[in-house]
């Protein structure tokens, strides 16, 4: 009975200097019991920042559902490419990365122009192979109006 007293204290106190020595070790194993407070304040902050992109992914998703539709009334002859990208501009006002990723492929384009463009792109990719280039030459010559036309810019 001894002995076993002995065992345990020596393999406690083996135990308390690897913790002392290492807390990383401890952590890491899930044996940090006095970091509890520390823990669930990061798991409340992890949980909130999942919770957020969440709700971003859920925005990204709701929009592109939109633009989907959209797309395919253009596809379907039912809009035109001028009340597409001018839907597509406002349906990401709230997202300002949008503009500036498409801005890095044409800095000297308007923002109509690009948003324009970008439709045109997301519309060629779902046309059918047989209908894309016919698809892209309309596209283009309705670009090509509504510069003509000297639409204000989104700027």
């Amino acid at each position: 009975m001894i002995r076993l007293r002995v065992r345990y204290m020596l393999l406690t106190a083996v135990f308390a200097a690897v913790v002392v020595l290492h807390p990383g070790l401890a952590r890491a194993a899930g044996v940090d019991f006095w970091n509890l407070t520390d823990a669930r304040a990061e798991l409340a902050t992890e949980v909130q920042h999942s919770e957020t992109l969440t709700d971003r992914d859920d925005a990204i998703l709701r929009r592109i559902i939109v633009k989907e539709d959209l797309i395919g009334q253009l596809l379907a002859g039912q809009t035109d490419l001028a009340a597409v990208t001018h839907q597509f501009l406002e349906l990401s006002a709230d997202e300002p990365s949008y503009l500036s990723v498409l801005r890095t492929s044409a800095p000297e384009d308007s923002d109509l122009e690009l948003a324009a463009r970008n439709v045109i792109d997301y519309a060629t990719a779902r046309a059918s192979a047989a209908e894309r280039a016919a698809v892209l030459d309309r596209l283009e010559a309705e670009l090509s109006r509504m510069q003509d036309a000297d639409l204000p810019a989104a700027r």
